[in-house]
């Protein structure tokens, strides 16, 4: 991909989060590469899994596994994707709106992922759950969007068609896809190499479980043990804090594009607003880093 393509895909993406018709007239003139859409798909697959790390935290998963883990959950998630794309097509069959060739939805759905890539934020304490409902919503109404303009009908049309692909994928997986959610647990505990606890209220007692016993042990602990204690300790802080640096940089680099497709405009300020605008954006960025280092730091 040239610097030039790349910039128009970035300029269609941004479109696409704004949720502008045209944005999805271009996906679907231009015949852009269906390969792009099941990237982004991955990509939101990815950060929703960023998002759940926490599990594979609290089961103290290893490393190269804890990657491996996030790698076959976005892939795992890339399949409900496409029983969507699925069932979706199906629907456009109905006489009551147009039909679209599968490629076409496969890639308006693609695109419409596109605020899901900012799932990773659902990592931060409390206000996960809201942001990661905002983010569906948000997808959902791209989809909305995106099929009322391939489909050549209403946006009510474009809903019922999308409502109905939903319904039809929920009653999918609760009743043949229980043994395919099964398996895909199952390989996950495999690529972890523990069986993983995944109830909240298991996760949670588990960490204060680890919380409480740190505490023991470091009351407990004197002589050589405080020593390597103290080693320890100061091995964590190079560690949390080349990880805050590699946070920092990825929530930067993912959240610049937001800055300059909605926060353009703050480039022709004066001086002073403006400077207050980057301190404004700069405490933003500090607030998401914090929220997404909480839950390390609660797990020591």
């Amino acid at each position: 991909m040239t610097e030039a393509e790349f910039n128009r895909f970035w300029e269609l993406l941004g479109a696409v989060l704004a949720l502008q018709p045209r944005a999805f007239e271009q996906i679907y003139a231009q015949r852009v590469d269906a390969t792009i859409a099941l990237i982004i798909v991955l990509a939101a697959g990815l950060s929703q899994e960023v998002a759940q790390s926490i599990v594979l935290f609290v089961n103290r998963v290893k490393p190269l596994r804890f990657i491996l883990c996030l790698i076959v959950g976005a892939i795992l998630f890339g399949m409900g994707y496409f029983f969507l794309v699925c069932s979706t097509n199906v629907i456009s069959f109905s006489p009551f709106i147009n039909h679209a060739p599968f490629r076409t939805i496969a890639k308006i759905l693609g695109f419409s992922y596109a605020p899901l890539m900012f799932s990773f934020l659902g990592a931060i304490p409390y206000l996960g759950v809201p942001i990661l409902t905002l983010l569906s919503l948000w997808s959902l109404l791209a989809m909305v969007v995106g099929l009322s303009v391939v489909l050549e009908t209403s946006t009510w049309q474009a809903f019922a068609a999308i409502g109905f692909g939903w319904f039809t994928l929920q009653i999918l997986q609760n009743t043949i896809g229980q043994p395919l959610a099964e398996c895909g647990n199952w390989l996950v505990d495999q690529v972890a190499g523990v069986q993983l606890v995944r109830r909240p209220q298991a996760v949670f007692a588990m960490m204060q479980q680890r919380l409480l016993s740190w505490d023991n042990s470091a009351s407990s602990s004197s002589g050589e043990k405080q020593e390597k204690s103290s080693r320890s300790r100061h091995q964590q802080q190079i560690i949390g804090l080349f990880a805050l640096v590699c946070i920092t940089f990825v929530v930067m680099l993912i959240l610049s594009p937001v800055q300059s497709w909605w926060f353009g405009w703050s480039a022709d300020l004066a001086s002073i607003p403006k400077l207050v605008f980057d301190l404004f954006w700069i405490g933003f960025i500090g607030i998401i880093v914090a929220g997404l280092l909480a839950p390390l730091e609660a797990l020591g």
